[in-house]
C-alpha cells in the first residue's frame, strides 16, 4: 500500500519494491517449477551417450542447487531486507537462472548449444515481470550475454560455428529489445504514477478548498442569520411608532404628512420581507427550516387568495380569475410557506402584465397530486431561461435599464419550498408566463428531517437580550398581517404617481424627476417643493418626451430605469439643441467610480448617492439652477457687448459715405 504522504520520489520507490516484490515471487514459483522440470531435458539428451553420464549429474546438481536458492529466497522476499535491496535481489536472482543455464551449455555444444533457448526464455521473462531502471537493465542485460559468451570461449567450446553465429545474433536482439521494452515500461509506469500523484495532490487541494468553503459558506449564513435578527429590532422601533402615527395614537396627522408616514412605513414592510426571504433562504442552505404540516383544501385557500388580490390587480387594470376543476383538493402542506409561493407568483404576474392584461389561477386534481397554475399574457422570458430564473439573485433582465426592480430570491426560495414540500415547480413561456406547482397529497413523502416537531418558538438566537423578544413578536405579528402579505402585488400594481401643489405655478423653476420609483418621487417632491414646481416620469422615453416639451429649468434622473438608462438619457439630452443646457442631477444607489466619470463624461452635472438627504438635493438642485442662470447672463452680456462693437463698427462705417456724399 502506497504512503499518499510521502512526495512522488518516495512514492515512486514504495511502488518499484512492491511490483517487483511480486514479480519476485512469481519468478520464484516459475523456478521452482520449470528450472527442475527441464532435467528430463537434460536425460533425454544425454542418455544415448554413457560417457555423457558425469555430465548428466553435473547438470542435475546444477539445478538442484538453484532449486534450493529459489526456496530460500520465498523466505527472504517478504523480509525487510529485500525492501532495502530489491534490484540486488531480483537481478541477481535472473543472473543466477541465466548463469546456471550458461554453465549447461558449456557441456551441451558451447556456443551452438540448442540450451540458448533457456537464455532466450530468462531474458523474455526480466522484461514481461521485472520494472528497474535503466541502468539496471542495462547492466542485467549485459551480464546474461556474457555469462554465455565468457565460459564457453574459456572452455573453447563453440561448436558448430554458423550455429553459434546464429544463436548470438538472436540472443543479443532479444535482449537488446527486451531491454527497450523494459525501460519503455519502466518510463510509463513513471509517468503514470506521476500523474496519479498530481491528480491527487489537485483532489486534495480540491477537497481543502472545498472544506474551507464550506466553512466560509456555513460562517456566512451564521453571520446572515445574526445579522439579519439585529435589523430586525431596529427595524421594528421604526415600524411601531410609525404604526401609532399613522392610527392617530400621537395625535391628528395632518394628510399632507400622512402620505409621507405611509411611504415610510410601507418601506419599512419591504425591508422586513427582504430580511425575512434572506432568513429563510440562510435556514435553507444550513438545512434549518423546518415545516409545520397540516391538511389544508388549497382550492378553499386559493379562493379566499384570490378574492384578496382581485382588488389590487383591477386598480392596474388586470383581471384577475380562478379557475378550479375540483371543488376541494385537501394537501398536507405548511400554507404559511406555500402562500409565499403562490404570493410570489400573483406578485410576478401583476407586476409583468399590462394595464388591460388577465391572470389566470388554474387548479387541477391529479391523483395524488395537485397541480397549481399562474399563468399571464405579459410579455414572458426567453424560453431558453426557463430553468435560470429559478437561480438565487437571477434576474432575466439584469441591465440598467430592466423596467421592474427585485432581488432575484422569489422564485429561488418559492423552488426550494416546494421541493421541501416534495414537489416540483416549473417555468414555460410562449404568449406569456406560465408557472405550474405540483404538490403530493399526503404525507407519507415527508422526510422526517423537515418535520418541526417542536412547539412554536421565538426567532431569537441565543445570547441576544430578552427585551428584544417583546420587538420579535412585533416583526412575526406584522409578518401575518396583509399589508405585509400582499406588499410585493400592491407595489407591482400601485397606479403612476402624481403630486400636484396648489401653489406650483407660484415657484420660479421647473424640476423634471425621472424615476421608477413613487417613493423616491414622492420624497424629491417634498424636498423640492418650496423652491420648484415637480413633475414627474416614470421612466427615461417619457422623462426624454418630457423634458424637450416642458423644457424644466433642471432634471433629476435615476441611474437605473426602464427604456433607457440615466446615461443614456443624458446623451440624448445633450445632443438636442433644446435641451443640452439643462443641468442634470444623477440619482445612483450604485456608488461605483466607473459609474461616476462615464457619467460625468456623458454630461451629467451632479451625482447624489442613495439614501441622500433632503437638504443637500435641495442645495445641489438650486446650486446646478444658479450655476446654470449665472452662465446664461454671462452669454447674454457677452452677446449684447458683442452687438455694440459690431453696431458701432456699422455706424462708422455708414457715417464714413454719408459725410462724404454730405460735404
Amino acid at each position: 500500500m502506497l504512503d499518499p504522504s510521502t512526495g512522488f520520489r518516495g512514492r515512486w520507490t514504495q511502488w518499484l519494491v512492491e511490483r517487483n516484490r511480486r514479480g519476485m515471487r512469481l519468478m520464484l514459483w516459475l523456478g521452482a517449477v520449470l528450472y527442475p522440470g527441464f532435467g528430463a531435458l537434460d536425460y533425454l539428451l544425454l542418455r544415448a551417450n554413457p560417457a555423457a553420464r558425469d555430465a548428466l549429474r553435473f547438470l542435475w546438481i546444477t539445478r538442484g542447487i538453484f532449486l534450493a536458492i529459489t526456496i530460500a529466497l520465498l523466505f527472504v522476499v517478504n523480509r525487510r531486507i529485500f525492501t532495502r535491496h530489491p534490484n540486488l535481489f531480483t537481478a541477481g536472482y535472473m543472473v543466477l537462472a541465466a548463469g546456471g543455464i550458461s554453465v549447461m551449455t558449456a557441456f551441451l555444444g558451447g556456443l551452438s548449444s540448442p540450451y540458448y533457448a533457456g537464455l532466450s526464455l530468462v531474458i523474455v521473462a526480466t522484461g514481461l515481470i521485472f520494472v528497474w531502471r535503466p541502468q539496471v537493465v542495462a547492466l542485467q542485460s549485459a551480464v546474461v550475454l556474457l555469462s554465455f559468451i565468457i565460459p564457453n570461449a574459456l572452455l573453447h567450446r563453440v561448436g558448430e560455428a554458423t550455429v553459434a553465429a546464429s544463436n548470438l545474433m538472436f540472443l543479443v536482439g532479444m535482449a537488446f529489445v527486451a531491454a527497450t521494452g523494459q525501460v519503455m515500461h519502466y518510463r510509463s509506469q513513471r509517468e503514470m504514477l506521476a500523474s496519479q500523484v498530481r491528480l491527487e495532490e489537485t483532489k486534495a487541494s480540491l477537497e481543502r478548498a472545498h472544506n474551507e468553503l464550506k466553512a466560509l459558506d456555513s460562517f456566512k449564513s451564521q453571520f446572515f442569520a445574526n445579522i439579519t435578527h439585529e435589523f430586525k429590532t431596529p427595524l421594528a422601533m421604526v415600524l411601531a411608532p410609525l404604526e401609532l402615527i399613522l392610527q392617530g395614537e400621537m395625535g391628528e396627522l395632518a394628510s399632507a404628512h400622512r402620505s409621507t408616514f405611509e411611504s415610510m412605513f410601507r418601506s419599512g414592510l419591504k425591508l422586513l420581507k427582504m430580511i425575512g426571504d434572506l432568513l429563510d433562504l440562510s435556514r435553507l442552505e444550513e438545512s434549518k427550516l423546518r415545516l409545520k404540516v397540516a391538511e389544508h383544501d388549497i382550492v378553499e385557500y386559493l379562493r379566499g387568495l384570490v378574492a384578496q388580490v382581485q382588488p389590487l390587480a383591477h386598480r392596474k387594470g388586470i383581471e384577475l380569475a380562478l379557475d378550479a376543476s375540483t371543488p376541494s383538493s385537501f394537501v398536507w402542506c405548511d400554507i404559511e410557506r406555500i402562500e409565499r409561493v403562490f404570493l410570489n407568483l400573483l406578485s410576478n404576474a401583476t407586476k409583468f402584465t399590462p394595464p388591460g392584461g388577465h391572470v389566470n389561477v388554474l387548479v387541477r386534481g391529479l391523483g395524488p397530486r395537485t397541480e397549481v397554475v399562474v399563468e399571464d399574457d405579459g410579455p414572458g422570458f426567453p424560453p431558453e431561461k426557463a430553468d435560470r430564473i429559478f437561480e438565487r439573485f437571477y434576474q432575466v433582465d439584469m441591465g440598467g435599464t430592466r423596467r421592474y426592480g427585485g432581488t432575484g430570491i422569489g422564485l429561488a426560495l418559492a423552488k426550494e419550498i416546494v421541493e421541501l414540500h416534495g414537489g416540483r415547480i416549473w417555468a414555460e413561456s410562449s404568449r406569456g408566463a406560465r408557472f405550474t406547482v405540483e404538490l403530493l397529497r399526503d404525507k407519507e413523502h415527508f422526510r422526517p428531517d423537515v418535520l418541526e416537531r417542536r412547539g412554536p418558538t421565538r426567532d431569537v438566537p441565543e445570547g441576544n437580550r430578552a427585551n428584544d423578544r417583546g420587538l420579535m413578536d412585533f416583526a412575526v405579528q406584522m409578518a401575518a398581517r396583509d399589508e405585509y402579505r400582499l406588499l410585493d402585488i400592491v407595489e407591482a400594481t400601485e397606479r403612476r404617481v402624481s403630486v400636484r401643489d396648489s401653489d406650483e405655478d407660484t415657484k420660479p423653476h421647473l424640476a423634471l424627476v425621472v424615476d421608477d420609483t413613487p417613493d423616491i418621487i414622492r420624497l424629491v417632491h417634498n424636498s423640492l417643493r418650496a423652491y420648484f414646481k415637480v413633475i414627474s416620469a416614470d421612466d427615461g422615453l417619457k422623462g426624454l418626451e418630457m423634458a424637450a416639451r416642458e423644457r424644466p429649468s433642471l432634471i433629476i434622473a435615476d441611474l437605473m430605469m426602464p427604456g433607457i438608462d440615466g446615461l443614456e438619457l443624458t446623451r440624448r439630452l445633450r445632443a438636442s439643441d433644446e435641451t443640452r443646457h439643462i443641468p442634470i442631477l444623477m440619482l445612483t444607489a450604485k456608488g461605483d467610480l466607473e459609474d461616476r466619470v462615464a457619467g460625468l463624461e456623458t454630461g451629467v452635472s451632479a451625482y447624489l448617492a442613495k439614501p441622500f438627504s433632503p437638504r443637500e438635493l435641495l442645495s445641489t438642485a438650486r446650486a446646478l439652477v444658479h450655476a446654470q442662470e449665472t452662465t446664461a447672463d454671462i452669454v447674454l452680456t457677452q452677446r449684447m457687448d458683442s452687438l455694440e462693437i459690431v453696431a458701432g463698427g456699422l455706424a462708422h462705417e455708414i457715417n464714413n459715405p454719408l459725410n462724404y456724399l454730405k460735404n
